[in-house]
């Protein structure tokens, strides 16, 4: 059966031009649909099946309606915080038929937020706001010897660790905060190793997109995208929070920077496409199911 979609973000009625890494998801999303002949509707309350952000949207009832997790409901992030998204995910659960996490550790986290395990599914996010370096027919670019962060300027996501980092090695430091997803490629080019100190991520899509770019990274073992550092060798992840154990990562990622470069380069990320399709065919599985 050909359903119809509608795609849907924080005060939007049809998604667009967004700003950060999970918006750029959006906007690949839709245009995938596109690109396979799906109609978009601008009326959500109309099509079959509702593609939304964190259950930003209303349940108009006969539909589907698939939330997108972003964010992750761990008490390590900061109480404030912790309970802010566990009212979201609670929020999304009240309005989505099908919700769908970026990892296991994304997954783990909303059940135990009180969140209906039946609803709960997990696909692994690929990098969509940047283009993956093509490894097959391109060398190995020189990268330069800087330290670089993406993401807010919050205490959860630790961006001081990252800076301190820079100076233990004596190097540059550039940072990326409130960037437009479309400028990130140029960034990650910009960067020879990505420091991402965060307490707590349901994936870090910012970790997938250096690594697109053959860029390695360290992490901690509290973001989902440790699985993905894990697996492809391109980087470090360091087990707990403790802060002089991450920068003693960094200081060893730096040293070894050559070898966790190639290891970046002989990795074959996810595609987006792979994980536009996992969701679509997801969603299109649920709706026939359904059967109103």
């Amino acid at each position: 059966m050909r359903y119809t979609w509608s795609t849907q973000g924080p005060g939007s009625k049809l998604s667009g031009d967004y700003g950060g890494s999970s918006h750029g998801r959006l906007t690949f999303i839709t245009d995938r649909l596109r690109c396979a002949g799906k109609i978009i509707k601008n009326d959500y309350k109309t099509a079959d099946i509702v593609y939304c952000l964190d259950g930003y949207t209303q349940n108009p009832g006969n539909v589907i309606t698939a939330g997108q997790l972003v964010s992750l409901p761990s008490k390590e992030i900061g109480e404030g915080f912790y309970q802010n998204e566990v009212r979201m995910a609670r929020r999304a659960e009240s309005i989505c038929d099908l919700l769908i996490c970026n990892s296991s550790l994304h997954a783990d986290a909303v059940i135990a937020s009180g969140v209906a395990r039946e609803k709960v599914t997990v696909v692994q996010p690929g990098a969509c706001v940047v283009k993956i370096l093509d490894r097959d027919r391109n060398r190995r670019p020189e990268r330069p010897k800087t330290i670089g962060y993406a993401g807010l300027n919050r205490k959860n996501k630790r961006p001081w660790l990252a800076a301190y980092a820079s100076t233990m090695v004596r190097t540059k430091f550039v940072k990326a905060t409130c960037c437009h997803h479309r400028e990130m490629q140029s960034f990650y080019d910009s960067v020879g190793l990505l420091v991402f100190p965060s307490v707590g991520d349901s994936w870090g899509l910012v970790a997938s997109e250096a690594i697109a770019r053959g860029v390695p990274v360290v992490c901690t073992d509290r973001v989902g995208a440790a699985e993905e550092v894990k697996k492809s060798g391109a980087g470090i992840v360091v087990e707990g929070l403790d802060e002089n154990d991450f920068l003693d990562a960094c200081v060893e990622a730096w040293y070894r920077l050559d070898e966790l470069s190639e290891a970046a380069w002989s990795y074959y990320p996810r595609k987006p496409e792979e994980w536009a399709d996992d969701v679509i065919n997801l969603c299109e599985e649920w709706r026939g199911e359904k059967r109103f």
